[in-house]
């Protein structure tokens, strides 16, 4: 026999001994057990939606879960892409440090081979004097004998008949005398 069953044989048997306006103990039992009812169905509907409460939480933590799995696999899949992506960047410039030091040592070869050329005869430039390309110490004697202007011929010189002594005491320098030697000797 369960508590139901005693508390409503309990009920059915007991009987007030006395009536006035007060509870008797039949009235409170029964509303003992209204109350127990009443608590039990309570109960029962909370236990329900505990249970469907937890089924909900059962389904949103495997969604959860799927979510996180699919998010650590395109996290995997980007962490592939990105270090792709870097490999392809580092052999680029790598390949065009390759080109570019190439590029340099071919550049450098060139002038050293230029630098190696360089000698006094072997260099050409535009000479103003002729109006054509000419070893550069042609150029620069050609330029030289322009400023020459007022310079002795031989000839001019042994017309002054000086001694080395009187030509001493001019203090003339070669350069003095290759371009201002007329004016200053005679």
């Amino acid at each position: 026999m369960n508590y139901r069953e005693i508390l409503i044989r309990l009920m059915s048997m007991t009987s007030p001994f006395v009536y006035d306006n007060e509870e008797s103990f039949l009235e409170m039992l029964r509303k003992f057990y209204k109350y127990l009812h009443d608590l039990t169905i309570a109960t029962k509907e909370i236990s329900e939606d505990v249970e469907e409460v937890k089924t909900e939480m059962s389904n949103f933590e495997s969604e959860i879960n799927q979510k996180i799995e699919d998010i650590n696999e395109l996290l995997a899949e980007y962490d592939i892409k990105i270090e792709r992506i870097r490999n392809e960047l580092y052999t680029y410039v790598n390949g065009e440090i390759v080109n570019l030091r190439n590029y340099v040592n071919a550049q450098d070869n060139l002038l050293n081979e230029k630098i190696r050329q360089i000698e006094i005869g072997n260099i050409n430039i535009f000479d103003p004097t002729t109006g054509l390309y000419s070893p550069l110490q042609i150029v620069i004697d050609n330029l030289y004998d322009m400023n020459r202007a007022n310079a002795l011929t031989a000839t001019e010189y042994d017309n002054l008949e000086l001694s080395a002594t009187e030509y001493d005491a001019y203090n003339l320098t070669a350069r003095d005398y290759d371009i201002n030697g007329k004016t200053l000797l005679v």
